[in-house]
């Protein structure tokens, strides 16, 4: 089987169990996710974090981005500029003024936008479909996150998941990054010990 065609079928299998969930057990899970990232160094440390806004069935980080604000640190979101791949970081002031833009999520009104520069960003909080125990990320697809990498190579890159998507390989090309480490309800994946 070819790359893109183990890659879908791995994105297919896990979305579909990702989607059985029960909101019960997504915020369950996101909770616990919540609890273990406050207590994590490099979360203690960071001055900037990066989220994202979360899908219905991702761990949720609403909750993270208020308590985030409240501790002092400045937080930035995704702002996708088009579908060929190219995404900033916007900076997030009130979780409350967010609304649903393309795709249906969650992201800041174009008139208020302040861009974040990607090489001040400490923390990134990222989403994936799936994640393996190397710290490789499957994600949906467009590449928006390994591009953004890039311009943050300074930043800790801690993949966020629910339980089930933590699969035993992900198919790798050369352009996928690594995650630093990948945090779930059952705790913390992969960590590189320098970086944390």
């Amino acid at each position: 089987m070819n790359m893109a065609l183990e890659k879908k079928a791995l994105r297919k299998c896990v979305l579909q169990k990702r989607r059985k969930l029960s909101q019960t057990i997504v915020h369950r899970q996101s909770d616990i996710v919540f609890e273990q990232l406050i207590g994590l160094s490099v979360y203690k440390k960071a001055r900037c974090i990066m989220f994202y806004a979360a899908m219905p069935d991702e761990v949720q980080t609403d909750k993270m981005m208020r308590y985030a604000l409240q501790d002092g640190k400045q937080i930035c979101i995704p702002y996708i500029h088009d579908k060929n791949g190219l995404m900033d970081a916007v900076f997030v002031f009130d979780v409350d003024q967010l609304s649903k833009g393309d795709f249906d999520i969650l992201t800041i009104n174009s008139h208020d936008m302040e861009f974040a520069n990607p090489e001040d960003i400490d923390l990134m909080i990222i989403p994936g479909v799936a994640f393996d125990t190397a710290g490789y990320r499957l994600g949906m697809g467009a590449a928006f996150y390994d591009r953004f990498i890039m311009r943050a190579n300074q930043a800790f890159c801690l993949g966020i998941a629910l339980d089930c998507q933590i699969v035993n390989k992900v198919p790798i090309e050369e352009h996928d990054c690594s995650m630093d480490a990948i945090l779930t309800a059952s705790g913390l994946i992969n960590s590189k010990e320098g970086k944390m």
